[in-house]
């Protein structure tokens, strides 16, 4: 059977101020990473916590 770890939590209030603190807009960040601004601030809000975890499940 195999051993599934959980997946790692995000805290989106961290990335936001680490991203801000640098000076890098949210639009800039979603260029660099290739996901939506949506995305990103969904990440960022806490909407999702768990980067990825959908994708897996599938």
């Amino acid at each position: 059977m195999p051993n599934h770890n959980p997946l790692p939590e995000i805290r989106g209030e961290v990335i936001k101020k680490t991203r801000e603190s640098k000076g890098i807009s949210i639009h800039e960040i979603s260029k660099d990473l290739c996901f939506s601004v949506k995305q990103i601030e969904q990440i960022e809000s806490g909407e999702r916590s768990h980067f990825y975890s959908l994708a897996i499940k599938v």
